[in-house]
């Protein structure tokens, strides 16, 4: 087993002379092996080991004997050793997610902070050939794509994983014939777990009944995967480059009709691209939320799909804008214009203010806009407030009218904008929209008797 080890290290450079690494020790066989071979050869690699031992409050007395069975050989060896405790039940309440994710969650949280406050280099975990075809089968049985197929990397980052090659017998043995003494965690045998159940029902049926290399040769699957998805992430990272079009600090657009030219699986692949970009931790972006992506494509401008709390697609023409922030509709708001009083708009930044005479711009103002209105036309209360459904607004003086909704289309104001704009209205009767149009039924013009002008500004920031 040893030289099975080495190698994989050497194969996948994990390990350099002279590194700081923290490992995680359960007390299990599989941690009790690793931290035994590191000791091995910690003086020959001139190694500084830090030991981390994660307590998940589950097991109780069994558990506090694990913590000090590990913390005693750690001081036999000589090792740094660390125990934190704890309630992996309340992690799993407060996240949401089941206590296997949230077991996960507790040790490598303590790993990372280990690595930080030892000023480590490389964190070690004891995964080995047994929990690489566990997680295959879990992930088929999830439908997960190819990326997840692939298994668990020997290198991750700062994670190594000197076992990944190793079967858990030939781990169990090696510290047999070393009379080493190790742990046995009993929520292992239990099969309310996901992975245990494949642990101890579906992998022994499959190597018993059907192939008793099943093991080796599902992992050998998982690495043609891996090269396979590989060279097919590498082609859709060129993919992403020809579709990318643009990108600001929430934002990034992708050009629709060149996508349209991709195979379907580059499509998807560029649109993960896309959304890594933006935020960086996508492992709640499934399959389906893909597809409906590649779906809005065809869709109607405007359409948006919100896939998690932070990300999103919305169809401008033809993008595809990936946001951090896609928002449903804000707040209403509506404030009553009465004449010689100036109302701020919080909403949008600007004051807006109805009067019967013209006024000048001040010098503290930018952004200054003044329509002149038919004040004989006005039959009710004039509001500032942002877009309802039923907004129209008149596009001429014989009754001729437009949904607010196709005005925003046909001129190209994204979404997000829409709702923030502000408009003097009559009703559902847009006199103006604020910077873009003028509602024609209501506008001063040469039969004109009295004038109301509507002022609006901005306030000037140096």
């Amino acid at each position: 087993m040893k030289k099975k080890v080495i190698s994989t290290i050497e194969q996948y450079n994990m390990i350099k002379h002279g590194e700081r690494v923290v490992v995680g020790v359960s007390g299990g066989a599989d941690s009790i092996a690793l931290l035994m071979f590191l000791n091995d050869i910690r003086e020959e690699k001139n190694l500084t080991l830090f030991v981390v031992h994660v307590n998940h409050g589950i097991r109780g007395v069994e558990a506090k004997k694990d913590e000090d069975f590990v913390e005693n050989i750690c001081k036999t060896l000589k090792i740094s050793y660390k125990a934190e405790k704890v309630s992996v039940s309340d992690i799993s309440k407060e996240f949401g997610i089941t206590e296997e994710e949230a077991g996960r969650k507790a040790r490598y949280s303590a790993f990372f902070r280990a690595l930080k406050e030892n000023n480590a280099t490389k964190i070690a975990v004891a995964h080995n050939l047994n929990d690489q075809s566990e997680t295959v089968l879990m992930y088929l049985c999830r439908g997960s794509g190819l990326t997840g197929l692939r298994g668990i990397p020997p290198v991750r980052d700062e994670i190594i994983r000197p076992l990944i090659n190793c079967r858990r017998d030939e781990i169990e043995k090696w510290l047999q014939e070393r009379e080493q003494e190790y742990c046995v965690d009993s929520t292992n045998l239990e099969t309310e777990y996901t992975r245990n159940k494949i642990r101890n029902n579906i992998l022994p049926y499959i190597e018993k009944e059907i192939n008793g290399n099943a093991i080796k040769n599902i992992v050998q699957t998982a690495d043609l995967i891996k090269e396979e998805d590989d060279y097919i992430e590498t082609e859709a990272k060129k993919a992403y480059e020809y579709i990318f079009v643009k990108k600001d600090d929430k934002s990034i657009y992708l050009h629709i009709p060149k996508m349209k030219e991709l195979p379907k699986v580059i499509q998807r692949r560029a649109l993960r691209i896309g959304f890594k970009e933006l935020n960086k931790n996508i492992k709640d972006l499934t399959f389906k939320h893909i597809v409906s992506c590649l779906a809005l494509m065809s869709g109607e401008t405007g359409k948006y799909l919100r896939l998690g709390e932070n990300i999103g697609v919305i169809k401008e023409y033809e993008y595809l804008k990936l946001t951090k922030n896609v928002e449903t509709d804000s707040e209403e708001y509506s404030y009553t214009l009465n004449e010689e009083e100036t109302v701020y708009i919080k909403e949008a930044g600007c004051y807006v203010k109805i009067s019967r005479k013209r006024e000048k711009n001040e010098l503290n103002s930018q952004f200054v806009y003044t329509k002149e209105i038919d004040y004989d036309k006005i039959n009710d209360v004039l509001k500032v407030r942002n877009r309802r459904k039923a907004d129209t607004i008149s596009i001429n003086k014989n009754g001729g009218s437009k949904k607010l909704k196709d005005f925003f289309i046909d001129e190209k104001i994204p979404r997000e904008t829409r709702q923030k704009v502000p408009l003097i209205a009559i009703g559902n009767e847009i006199i103006w929209i604020a910077n873009y149009r003028n509602g024609e039924k209501y506008m001063a013009d040469d039969k004109t008797i009295n004038i109301l002008y509507i002022h609006l500004w901005e306030e000037k920031h140096d």
